[in-house]
C-alpha cells in the first residue's frame, strides 16, 4: 500500500469520527469500468445532537463519467455539492478540498469567538491575553476541529484514465487510484477487509467485479452499522454508464445471485460438516 494510502486509513481510523455508512468505489475490468456503490445512510446534525437514518434517495451523485459520494453530516455534503464545478474530475478534488478547508476555518472561528470573545487573529496572535485554562481549551478544541465529512469521487478524468480519490475533514486530498479501491463510512474496514481476504485485482471482468464490490457492501452490513439500501453506479471509459437504484427490478436480481450464492456456500458447508460427523464415529469433537 502506497504511503498516502496508508496514511489516509491511519488517519480516518484515529481522528475522523466514522458516521454509519459505506460508500465504496472499485476499478475492475482492467480500468474499462468503475463501480461506486453506497447505502442510504444520512447523518443529520440539530444542534450538538446527531442522529442516523436511512434516506428514500441514493446519496451518490453522478455528473458524465464522474461519480461523488459523501460520508458524515449531511448539511455538509449539501454544501459542498452545492460549489463545486462538476464537469471536471480534478476540478471537483480541488474544489471539494478547498471548501471543506473554508469550512474547517469557519468552524474554528466561531469556537475561538465563542470561548474568547477575540477572532481567531488577535487570539493566535496574542494567546496569553486570556485565561491559561481558556486558552488550553482552545489549543484543544481547535486542535480536534474536523468537517464532520469525508467525500470520494471516482471516474474517469480528462485523460480518461480511471481514477479513486478521498478528501477526508481537514480537507487533505488522498488518490487511491494504485490500490485499486477506495471506502469511507464505518464500513471502511470491513470493506477493506474483504478486498484485502479475498484478493481483488482490477483485472476482473466488470460482472465480477460489480458482484465482489457488493459481496463487500453485504458483508460491512452486520458489524459496522452500515444501511440495507443498496445502489450502484457503474462509470464506463465508453462513456455508457449504468446507475443501479435499490428500487430498480436489477438490483432484486443482483441480491437474488447474491443469496443464492450464499445458500450453496452453505449447503457445500453443511456436506462438510457431514462428512466430519461421519469420519468421527458420529462424534463432532
Amino acid at each position: 500500500m502506497a504511503d498516502n494510502q496508508k496514511l489516509f486509513y491511519r488517519n480516518a481510523v484515529t481522528t475522523i469520527r466514522k458516521p454509519m455508512t459505506l460508500v465504496q468505489a472499485s476499478i475492475c475490468n482492467n480500468g474499462e469500468s468503475v463501480v461506486l456503490i453506497a447505502d442510504r445512510l444520512l447523518t443529520r446534525q440539530i444542534s450538538e445532537s446527531k442522529y442516523e437514518f436511512e434516506w428514500n434517495t441514493p446519496k451518490i451523485f453522478q455528473y458524465g463519467d464522474i461519480g461523488v459520494g459523501f460520508a458524515g453530516v449531511a448539511y455538509y455534503a449539501e454544501v459542498i455539492l452545492s460549489k463545486i464545478n462538476k464537469d471536471d474530475f480534478d476540478k471537483i478534488i480541488n474544489d471539494v478540498s478547498d471548501y471543506v478547508k473554508e469550512l474547517k476555518q469557519k468552524l474554528i472561528r466561531e469556537q475561538t469567538e465563542q470561548y474568547t470573545g477575540l477572532t481567531p487573529e488577535e487570539f493566535f496572535k496574542n494567546p496569553n491575553s486570556v485565561p491559561d485554562n481558556i486558552k488550553e481549551m482552545v489549543y484543544g478544541v481547535v486542535g480536534q476541529l474536523n468537517v464532520e465529512t469525508l467525500a470520494l469521487i471516482t471516474g474517469y478524468d480528462a485523460n480518461k484514465k480511471s481514477r479513486i480519490v478521498v478528501v477526508d475533514g481537514t480537507g487533505n486530498i488522498y488518490d487511491m487510484t494504485s490500490f485499486g479501491m477506495a471506502s469511507i463510512g464505518s464500513g471502511m474496514q470491513f470493506s477493506q477487509m474483504f478486498f484485502d481476504m479475498y484478493e481483488y485485482d482490477i483485472s476482473l471482468s466488470e460482472t465480477e467485479g460489480l458482484f465482489f464490490a457488493y459481496r463487500a457492501k453485504k458483508w460491512s452490513e452486520a458489524p459496522s452499522g452500515v444501511g440495507k439500501k443498496t445502489d450502484i453506479l457503474i462509470i464506463r471509459k465508453n462513456g455508457n454508464n449504468t446507475f443501479i437504484k435499490n428500487e430498480d427490478e436489477l438490483m432484486g436480481m443482483i441480491d437474488d445471485a447474491f443469496k443464492k450464492e450464499e445458500d450453496e456456500i452453505g449447503t457445500i458447508r453443511k456436506d462438510i460438516l457431514k462428512n466430519l460427523v461421519q469420519n468421527s464415529n458420529g462424534k463432532l469433537l
